[in-house]
Parts: structure tokens; sequence; C-alpha cells
């Protein structure tokens, strides 16, 4: 997600999503802290087993192993400037990203402080769909395990 692009009303409405979600948490110091947990973690959490990524300030779980290539994937998602991962049917792609997405929707992930006295946590989701027929990738999926420390900030 290229926050640069955003309108005025789309940043307002994500900060309120974030800072909910931090409040869930606990705090925004701990909050970021096991944000650069998961960015210093070698290899990236998303493709370890057990399904469990363990920080000082917290952890997340979630329910399906993921594998490498699917990781790749997201990553070129991610550095691509259209947000849909769905392309056109025509397009020769379209069968591999319609796979990651059935892979990757059903798996929810729990973001939870390790102080249970902080805040209960929240969960979230891979993917948000709209309406006409969009697969987007969510942006708090993106906060946890992407996006720049400086830009969540």
């Amino acid at each position: 997600m290229n926050l640069k692009t955003l309108s005025n009303d789309d940043k307002i409405n994500l900060k309120k999503e974030l800072l909910e979600k931090v409040e869930l948490f606990g705090s925004t110091n701990s909050f970021l802290k096991l944000l650069e947990d998961i960015r210093a973690s070698k290899p990236h959490p998303l493709i370890s087993s057990p399904t469990k990524f363990n920080g000082d300030s917290g952890f997340v779980k979630w329910n399906k192993i993921i594998f490498k290539d699917k990781l790749i994937l997201l990553s070129q998602i991610f550095n691509s400037k259209n947000n849909n991962i769905l392309p056109s049917k025509e397009e020769k792609n379209y069968k591999k990203y319609l796979n990651l997405s059935k892979t990757l929707s059903p798996i929810v992930f729990k973001v939870r402080p390790k102080l249970r006295d902080l805040g209960d946590g929240f969960e979230l989701s891979v993917f948000d769909y709209s309406e006409n027929i969009a697969v987007n990738i969510s942006f708090m999926f993106q906060v946890v395990f992407f996006m720049e420390i400086k830009d969540i900030k």
C-alpha cells in the first residue's frame, strides 16, 4: 500500500483503525516493539514453524503454515502499485493469484500482548474483500508484517 497516493480521508480512516488496534494491544510502545521484533526476525516469521512468533512485548499466532512461495507472491504484490491482488482473468498470472487468495484467506492471526493486563489483543486476516470482487491485502496485515516502522509511526 502506497500511503502517498491515498486521500486524506483514507489516511484518517486507516489511522483510526490502527489506533483502535493499538489500544486493544495495550500500548503504542509495546505494539511498536512487537513490530520491530518481527522485522528483525530471520527468516520471515510467516514461514516459520510452529505458526507462532514470540516477541519481547507480545506474540502473534496463526492457524496454518505459510510456505515461502506464497510469501514471495505477497512481497511482489506489495511492490506493485495495484492494491487488488487479482488480475483480470485474461492475464496468465490470474490462477496463481487466485490460488494465493484461496490459500491465505482462511488464516486468522491473533496478536496478543505478553502481559494480559495491558489488553486482550486483536485478530486480523490477510485479505479484505470488496463488493466488486477485488481482493485487497488488509491494512493491519501489512502493518504487522510488512510496512516500514517509520510509515506506521
